[in-house]
């Protein structure tokens, strides 16, 4: 369990490789802008939960990684609460149906914040990839409070 915990200034955090537990209630703030650095990372994990966090990240890959480019499938996640800001997809959900090797099941995503802070998307490209549709729900633009399914609001 990783609780209140402050990191800044890194360009990785976060690397889980097997297990269960929480990452809750800590700040991850303005992690340095490099090419592949995630703040949390998740290989091979089960029973994990990810609650009432911030992340802020200017560039680099994710703020939550959930891979699909390795052989390291999991199973039963919860993202909630977490107010997200930054990097290239702001959270990747692991869910690749076509490829068991490598998917995640039941990774749930609801109920967080996605802040257009550092990109007009909250990540580069997006919010939320390979994340699997029926299990994310309630989340919202932090700035406006509107559904992702809205477009974002424009950058503060």
């Amino acid at each position: 369990t990783v609780r209140r915990l402050l990191l800044a200034g890194y360009a990785e955090g976060l690397f889980l490789d097997g297990g269960s537990g929480r990452i809750e209630e800590s700040l991850f703030l303005c992690l340095p802008d490099i090419e592949g650095g995630d703040t949390i990372e998740v290989w091979a994990g089960h029973d994990l939960v990810i609650r009432n966090n911030r992340f802020d990240r200017r560039g680099g890959n994710s703020n939550i990684k959930f891979p699909v480019d390795v052989r390291a499938p999991g199973r039963d996640a919860r993202i909630e609460g977490n107010l997200l800001a930054g990097g290239g997809w702001s959270v990747y959900g692991g869910y690749e149906p076509g490829d068991p090797a490598v998917t995640w099941s039941n990774v749930v995503i609801t109920g967080n914040r996605f802040s257009v802070r550092h990109h007009e998307k909250s990540g580069y490209w997006g919010p939320i990839a390979f994340a699997q549709g029926d299990l994310t729900t309630g989340n919202v633009w932090h700035e406006s409070g509107a559904p992702l399914t809205d477009p974002p609001p424009p950058a503060p």
